[in-house]
């Protein structure tokens, strides 16, 4: 008995071995897979149906106001529009002729379709024939003119208007009576009329003619009404559109109609938008020199609708600084001296914008920061219409910025490191000597407000004891003519300012002791005119540098150190200014003693002696590198539901029961 259980309880082991190794190997497999995820797709929608908004009706007109009525059980083609829920009139015959009639929605007849384009209603309604009709249409005459207006011809603002309003019986029989009635567009007003049977109610801006009774004894008998309008000044442009209506006494009715379109009236606007300065260059400047030609440019614009005709434009030279110019040329203007105005024809087509220009030149005696204020006015003519103009007035402001220049002469010793047309003035002189290099300099000043430009220096080197002088070179922008020895030269000069004109010249080692030199420049600025001189003596004893050709010549305690021709100082020739240094004895100095060491040492050892001490030598250690240890790398992790971790605890449970087997 005890062994039948035991079987029994190794058979359930065993299964349930079996089972937890078949769990425990999906669960592997399961963990290791990667699942894959099924994307979201969106969920298209239906597009929502749209119904048909428009009228499909073949040769229908929508519309949400005109329901088309019945005439005599006639068909007259009343349909609703498919989902429209409006109503939709067709009017088959609508555009066949420029005339209309009003009676509801019925087909044209066929007595009056006589355009090619037109096609016949299925059926003739003779009896819808008007017994008034407007054959020829409304005739409309502008101004004063005979011959009426095409459609759609052009009508302005305060002209004259006349309304012709023809009418023909095309019926069968007599009519009795019949009128015609005119709304008036808000944009005219009533005038007269030729006929006496026509009024005008202004509350309702109706005319109403009454029309004599029209015998039908042969042919279509016919007449006519005509009328007066104005177009108000305040009219809008647009289409002007006049229908009058022609009704009988036999219930028929017929619609004559004009069309116009008021448009502004015909006027230039003339407008002056700009008015700028340029020098004689093409240069715009902002301030002006005495004496200088100034080019005014005037820019006009015409913005209206016709030509600038008879317009000009006037500058008058006075107030304002303006008695300071005065006309030079200019085409297309004329300068009126009675009245003392430039003027100029200011004659431009609609949307063209120009320049006009004219020369005027400042007066020679224009001080100084004086302020010219030039304004220009347009003019029109006497026939100008009103709002002819825009801007009258275009104006501008310079003022006169003059030069002002003075000068001053003198003279500099020649420093060892100028060279042509380079030079350092250091050291200013009165007195030269025989051979001496020196520089003369003409320093020019601005006091005005506008640049000197053009300052023209003269210097002839002769007479006055420049005779004894020898041009050796100057600064660019300076030219010598060897013939007349005269030295030119040109420079600029800005407003607070100066600039110097400098040139080096030699005298003659000839040239007698107190000798006196003159030398005299003028400088010239348009008429500006400044003479500037510089007198120096001639002095043959000569000071520490200078020129010399003796000893006698150099001052006290110099000397003539020939092979440089200079004066100097006899202990220290190399030294230009003269200046020996003072010479100083050095001390003698002591060679440092060796140091000794006295080492003692005991009786045993050897016996004591004098030891020079040698220098040590210092190592510095090398630093020991120390090599870089190496991180281990992480392992990677592991869990329970691994394939490793699977297998351990498998294989830990199987052995868990065979201790249980083995137990049993």
């Amino acid at each position: 008995m005890m062994d039948k259980r035991k079987n029994i309880l190794t058979i359930f082991l065993i299964l349930l071995v079996v089972l937890l190794g078949g769990v425990s190997i999906y669960l592997a497999i399961r963990v290791s897979t990667p699942q894959p995820i099924a994307p979201t797709a969106p969920v298209s929608q239906p597009k929502a149906f749209l119904p048909e908004e428009t009228c499909t009706f073949n040769g229908g007109e929508c519309t949400t106001t005109a329901v088309c009525a019945s005439g005599s059980g006639t068909d007259i083609g009343v349909r609703d529009c498919t989902g429209s829920g409006i109503s939709c009139c067709k009017y088959p015959y609508a555009a066949c002729s420029a005339i209309t009639f009003t009676i509801a929605c019925v087909p044209r007849p066929s007595c009056l379709d006589t355009s090619a384009g037109c096609t016949n209603p299925p059926a003739a309604n003779t009896e819808f024939c008007p017994f008034y009709s407007c054959d020829n249409g409304k005739a409309a005459y502008i101004g004063d003119k005979t011959t009426a207006a095409a459609a759609g011809d052009t009508v302005y603002p305060e002209q004259k208007i006349k309304y012709v309003i023809p009418f023909t019986n095309k019926a069968a029989s007599d009519v009795a009576s019949a009128k015609i009635t005119d709304v008036l567009d808000s944009r005219v007003s009533y005038v007269s009329s030729d006929n006496t049977n026509c009024s005008y109610v202004a509350a309702t801006r109706t005319v109403t003619c009454d029309i004599a009774a029209i015998q039908r004894a042969s042919g279509a008998q016919s007449g006519q009404v005509s009328y007066i309008v104005n177009v108000l000044k305040t009219a809008t442009v647009g289409d002007l559109l006049n229908t009058a209506k022609i009704t009988t006494d036999k219930n028929s009715e017929a619609l004559c109609t004009n069309k116009l379109a008021i448009k502004p009236t015909p006027r230039p606007v003339l407008s002056c938008i700009a008015k700028r300065s340029y020098d004689s260059t093409g240069t715009a400047i902002t301030s002006f020199t005495a004496g200088q030609n100034i080019v005014y440019t005037l820019t006009l614009t015409n913005t209206g609708n016709a030509a600038s005709t008879g317009y000009q434009i006037s500058d008058l030279l006075s107030g304002g600084g303006r008695n300071f110019l005065s006309f030079v040329s200019g085409p297309g203007c004329n300068f009126d001296a009675t009245t003392n105005k430039i003027i100029c024809d200011a004659a431009l087509n609609p949307d063209e914008t120009k320049s006009i220009s004219f020369t005027a030149k400042v007066s020679d005696t224009a001080p100084d920061t004086q302020v010219i204020n030039n304004v220009a006015n347009l003019v029109a003519p006497a026939t100008a219409l009103e709002g002819s103009i825009g801007t009258a007035q275009c104006a501008t402001t310079a003022a006169v910025a003059n030069p002002i220049i003075n000068a001053v002469k003198k003279a500099y010793q020649n420093d060892a490191g100028n060279s042509a047309g380079s030079y350092t003035l250091s050291q200013e002189i009165s007195s030269v000597s025989r051979s001496q290099i020196f520089v003369y300099t003409i320093n020019v000043q601005n006091s005005g407000t506008g640049k000197a430009t053009g300052v023209t220096v003269t210097d002839v080197l002769n007479g006055s004891g420049q005779t004894n002088l020898t041009y050796v070179d100057s600064q660019s922008g300076c030219t010598f003519a060897d013939g007349t020895k005269t030295l030119t030269c040109t420079t600029d000069v800005d407003p607070a300012s100066s600039s110097n004109v400098s040139f080096r010249v030699q005298v003659n080692d000839t040239v007698a002791n107190a000798t006196i030199i003159k030398n005299v420049a003028t400088v010239k600025l348009g008429n500006q005119t400044k003479i500037v001189n510089k007198d120096l003596t001639v002095s043959s004893v000569v000071s520490c540098n200078q020129t010399c050709n003796s000893d006698s010549q150099c001052g006290t305690g110099l000397w003539c150190d020939v092979s440089v021709n200079k004066c100097r100082n006899k202990t220290c020739t190399a030294i230009t200014n003269c200046e020996c240094p003072v010479v100083t004895t050095p001390t003698p100095t002591m060679p440092p003693q060796p140091t000794t060491i006295v080492v003692v040492v005991t009786p045993t050892e050897v016996p004591t002696q004098v030891v020079t001490q040698q220098p040590t030598i210092i190592q510095t250690p090398v630093p020991t590198q120390i090599a870089a240890t190496a991180t281990p790398a992480t392992l990677p992790s592991t869990g329970i539901l691994d394939v490793p971790g699977v297998a351990v605890f498998g294989g830990g449970l199987m052995m868990a029961v065979v201790g249980i087997l083995l137990a049993l």
